[in-house]
């Protein structure tokens, strides 16, 4: 793959997202979850990250990792797995205009990521939103099912509207499919100077974002990282 050079702005959104997850991590140190090392239970194949996560896991991940996490994607590359139709902001403008949103289905037993080696993540301080999200209060291997807070998922929402709508030309869609998509030059040099995409089976067009995905019982609680994420929006 060639040397990486991303343009002023594509680096301004990279820096926005490192904040955005850095404010996660904040957020989550008020709760007592459980994790252990190599505990990839919420490890699946079905993941979904927007182009600007797959940008920023590419850029730094160093060219030897780098091309084990190709080598890794190409060999699943006529495998089964999850490819979102809709995003999340776009989810959330169908409900905003009382429109249907159809269930998307998700295979469980289409495999774990294939990123993971020997059960632990090769790429943890690079890792998407989708997967820094999967926390549970309980070890979902002793339970077999996560347990998180109702607030929580509400926060995920939220993040996850802010983080597609920083990407605003590029799409969301698998961590394979996107992975796969930036293998090829001449997309991945579109995308550093422009931000854009052109059009791909398997991913969705981003959004900026309709209205918040925020439940009423929440609303007044949302209100000092709602604060602090739109300031990072703003610089």
């Amino acid at each position: 793959m060639e040397t990486m050079t991303p343009s002023d702005n594509l680096r301004r959104r990279l820096a926005i997202l490192d904040r955005i997850y850095d404010l996660y991590e904040e957020f989550l140190k008020s709760f007592n979850l459980a994790y252990e090392l190599r505990c990839s239970s919420c490890c699946t194949g079905n993941l979904t990250m927007t182009t600007l996560e797959g940008y920023s896991i590419l850029a730094r991940a160093g060219n030897h990792k780098l091309n084990m996490l190709l080598e890794n994607v190409r060999a699943v590359a006529n495998s089964p797995w999850f490819k979102p139709q809709i995003t999340i902001n776009r989810i959330a403008e169908l409900c905003r205009n009382g429109k249907p949103v159809l269930d998307e289905i998700i295979g469980p037993s289409w495999g774990t990521c294939p990123l993971l080696t020997d059960n632990a993540c090769p790429i943890y301080p690079l890792r998407p939103f989708g997967c820094r999200c999967m926390v549970s209060n309980l070890d979902c291997r002793k339970t077999g099912h996560a347990q998180i807070d109702a607030f929580i998922l509400t926060i995920n929402n939220l993040f996850l509207q802010y983080i597609e709508h920083i990407d605003p030309y590029g799409d969301t869609g698998s961590l394979i499919d996107i992975l796969i998509y930036f293998d090829q030059p001449t997309l991945l040099e579109t995308f550093q100077r422009k931000m854009t995409i052109t059009e791909y089976a398997g991913l969705a067009l981003n959004r900026p974002i309709p209205a918040l995905m925020v439940p009423p019982e929440h609303r007044h609680r949302v209100q000092p990282i709602l604060q602090r994420l739109q300031l990072l929006d703003q610089t």
